[in-house]
């Protein structure tokens, strides 16, 4: 057994001898295998890795508890280095000595890679890829994200007339490697048809059809690809695919699924196509265009890339979790859309698969981690910041009426200090000239209950088509007139329907009169939306750690009134 061991051996490698020969060396640069032209220049990245990937990496990658000979071949140390038994994996300059190609073509099964119980193999053209590119110097690249682009040599082509242009050699070489030769050229139908749909995303119309088959002049096909490349179109067919990567949605995406305003974020992608705007531009006024030097509203909109993730408005979620996530996500996506790279696995432990450590994810983690925001956003609204997209005619009445906004905030402030400085202004207002059934919206008694399929209400007095909605179970008591509500501090008054919310201009007012036993630390009284008193807009009144609080809300945490009296009730 031994012997033949020996002898297949020894086949083998004469094998080997003729193969090199036949494949290896600078004299052999139009050489065909398997009905396949050779590339002059075997590029590591795009033409051996994902052969050693696809065949070597199971057994010799990352995964080091699946590892075996304590080999790896996706990092330049190993693929380089000694091997168990001695030699080298791979010998640049020297395919004969290169102990991977000793393997790929041993015709023992102990001894060949893949081993055969791994179901697979690599064809007589990947192994002459592999031969040449080692003939070649064996360069090795780090992930192509990584390297600077760089002008390129025009690649020897066989067919030279069929070329046109700067692209036309790239494409015709890898035509003439696969084996293949060019098609005619389509018919003018066809070819306005697929420029139009390649460039605009949407099909020609007739009249252009008609027009560009009519076109008998030199240079008509240029003209057409100029004319589509001007069209407004242009930008939106390049924008989809940002907008895919950039995560870009209409909604919220968590839970309720709020709206999303950040439209003009998209427009600005689109706009930017068709400005032809230079990518590093394009870029940097995303990421970082409200640090620009006195950055334009453009360049501040820009900005929304970084807030297109999910958002949660739920009341029950823990703010920093969500933050966090939220920091996550844009981790994740500037691997995607700047470096062509998955990252979600770094951020639990170094990446098997792309050249990302632990430390590298939270290296660029915390280039994102800078900014002071919340896990839970506004209820039912855009997230902060907030960009009011106005006209310049609607920025001067602005202007204007914050000028005049202040002039009444100081002659406010006057008069408080005037009622500050006078204790017993109380005693002179005049309560006769107070109409409490001015303009009356609500008015509850607590008297009556009715009940329907969807809940308990009190009726109101003031309109009998509004009702005031009991939360959880009424308590009903004697009250200074008729019936009261009792507060348990579970049960509440919900005004369905009556306006929940007031502008800055509009005047209002609210009395309740309320008694409170010994102890009472917590109630929910009175509020104007469903569910929570503290998240939606609306008025609300509780009492929370034996203190009346009262919440006039337009967003919470960013646009709202509260108050709560200093001392216990």
């Amino acid at each position: 057994m031994k012997d033949t061991r020996i002898r297949i051996g020894i086949i083998g490698l004469l094998l080997a001898v003729l193969v090199y020969a036949c494949y290896s060396g600078g004299g052999h640069s139009a050489a065909m295998v398997a009905g396949k032209l050779l590339p002059d220049v075997v590029d590591y990245n795009f033409h051996v890795k994902p052969i050693l990937s696809d065949r070597c990496f199971a057994c010799h990658g990352p995964d080091e508890a699946k590892r075996g000979a304590d080999l790896r071949l996706d990092t330049q140390e190993g693929l380089f280095g000694k091997v168990t038994g001695g030699g080298y994996a791979v010998v640049p300059g020297k395919p004969n000595k290169s102990k991977i190609l000793d393997r790929i073509h041993s015709t023992d099964p102990d001894l060949v890679m893949p081993p055969p119980e791994a179901k697979l193999t690599i064809s007589d053209y990947e192994i002459a890829l592999i031969e040449r590119w080692i003939d070649q110097g064996a360069e090795w690249k780090q992930h192509w994200s990584f390297i600077p682009p760089q002008k390129a040599e025009f690649p020897a082509v066989q067919q030279v007339s069929w070329v046109k242009n700067e692209i036309d050699p790239f494409v015709l070489a890898k035509i003439e490697r696969e084996g293949f030769t060019p098609n005619n050229e389509a018919e003018k139908e066809a070819l306005i048809r697929r420029v139009t749909f390649d460039l605009t995303g949407l099909p020609p119309t007739l009249e252009e059809i008609d027009a560009f088959l009519e076109d008998d002049s030199a240079g008509a096909y240029e003209r057409l690809v100029d004319r589509l490349l001007a069209d407004h179109h242009y930008g939106e067919r390049m924008a989809a695919d940002w907008l895919v990567v950039s995560r870009y949605g209409d909604t919220h995406g968590y839970e309720a699924d709020s709206e999303r305003r950040s439209w003009p974020w998209r427009d600005w992608v689109i706009e930017a196509f068709n400005q032809n705007m230079p990518y590093d531009q394009f870029i940097t006024e995303q990421l970082a265009g409200d640090l620009l030097p006195n950055p334009t509203r453009e360049q501040l909109i820009a900005t929304s890339f970084n807030r297109n993730h999910l958002m949660n408005s739920e009341n029950g979620i823990i703010d920093e979790e969500f933050r966090v996530e939220y920091v996550s996500d844009r981790t994740n996506t500037a691997g995607k859309a700047l470096l062509g790279l998955t990252m979600e696995c770094a951020k639990c432990h170094d990446h098997k698969y792309d050249p990302i450590t632990q430390k590298e994810y939270f290296s660029l983690y915390a280039f994102f981690n800078n900014v002071a925001e919340d896990g839970q956003i506004r209820y039912a609204t855009n997230a902060a910041p907030i960009l009011h997209l106005t006209t310049p005619q609607e920025d001067k009445v602005l202007t204007e009426l914050e000028v005049a906004g202040e002039k009444q905030l100081a002659e406010i402030g006057s008069y408080i200090q005037s009622l500050e400085s006078n204790t017993d202004w109380a005693a002179k207002v005049d309560k006769s000239a107070i109409d409490l059934e001015k303009d009356l919206m609500v008015h509850v008694t607590f008297d009556k209950v009715i009940e329907t399929r969807d809940g308990k209400y009190f009726p109101n007095e003031a309109d009998p088509t509004r009702n005031i909605f009991i939360e959880n179970d009424e308590i009903l008591v004697d009250g200074p007139i008729g019936k009261a509500m009792e507060y348990d501090g579970v049960n509440g008054t919900i005004i369905k329907d009556a306006k929940s919310s007031f502008e800055s201009f509009e005047s209002f007012s609210h009395a309740v009169w309320m008694n409170f036993p010994e102890p009472f630390p917590d109630a929910r009284i009175f509020g104007t939306e469903d569910g929570t008193f503290d998240k939606v807009p609306g008025l609300y009144v509780y009492v929370e750690e034996d203190k009346i609080g009262l919440l006039l809300c337009n967003t919470w945490d960013y646009n709202f009134i509260q108050l709560r009296t200093k001392e216990s009730i």
